[in-house]
């Protein structure tokens, strides 16, 4: 199975320890749904946003921020128009309660897509299986993660062969002509990502995950820079915490 670090260019990212990587992203996923405060999912947003700049594949990050961008364009207009329809429904419509979701989920983003374009996907394994979880629960973690790369990947390779066979990609061919778009994309990323999960439970089988006993990797060390990252990401995180109940906001509130 293709490492998820394939071709990349070393990115400082690289040298932080994948431990790191996993509590980081878990903590700020963790206090994302803490906070409901815009202002403050703001700031964690852009500090996210600035460790998530020093990825090497930069394009995904960038497609990813349209993607979500046409999804908060589509949902503000469902929003809107449900209260055209529902004047009630206008008192409870506010920027920063509309913004919050996508601040929060935009935070998350940064940190998985950061994380999983800087590991490979044994020492993902090797991780979660340290932290003494049960293979029920870090091997479907692994699975997603490892799903990322492979998905872009499988949708690079799919528009280079329609290039080949002269059909360009495109927003507008989408609308023209999205029959073809269906044979010739969609099924083939199904195809492809059946085979991904095959290759993933072939080689999760070869280590030994699930029956006792596993291949073993020579762990790295945590070195001064990893437990300052740590550190820092978990004072920011308390900090905003504690800022939000002492300016009397509420927790989880606008989770859905």
């Amino acid at each position: 199975m293709k490492a998820t670090t394939k071709n990349l260019k070393v990115s400082p990212l690289h040298l932080i320890d994948i431990k790191v990587k996993v509590l980081m992203t878990i903590s700020v996923i963790i206090g994302a749904l803490l906070l409901s405060d815009a202002l403050l999912l703001g700031v964690l947003f852009l500090i996210t946003l600035i460790y998530a700049l020093y990825m090497p594949r930069k394009k995904i990050l960038l497609i990813s921020y349209i993607f979500m961008t046409l999804v908060m364009g589509l949902s503000l207009c469902f929003v809107y128009g449900a209260g055209y329809f529902y004047p009630k429904a206008r008192e409870y419509i506010e920027l920063g309660n509309l913004l919050a979701p996508f601040l929060r989920s935009g935070a998350a983003m940064n940190m998985v897509l950061a994380m999983t374009f800087t590991i490979k996907i044994q020492d993902m394994l090797k991780t979660l299986k340290g932290f003494k979880l049960p293979y029920v629960i870090y091997l479907p973690a692994a699975v997603m993660i490892r799903f990322i790369p492979s998905f872009t990947d499988d949708i690079r390779q799919i528009i280079e062969t329609m290039k080949i066979r002269g059909f360009e990609f495109s927003i507008k061919s989408v609308f023209t002509n999205p029959s073809l778009m269906i044979r010739s994309c969609f099924l083939p990323l199904v195809y492809m990502s059946l085979r991904t999960a095959d290759d993933l439970g072939i080689s999760a089988e070869l280590k030994g995950v699930g029956i006792g006993s596993s291949t073993k990797f020579k762990g790295q060390k945590l070195t001064r820079n990893d437990y300052l990252l740590l550190s820092f990401t978990l004072f920011l995180l308390i900090s905003l915490i504690v800022i939000q109940f002492l300016f009397g906001g509420k927790f989880l509130a606008g989770v859905h």
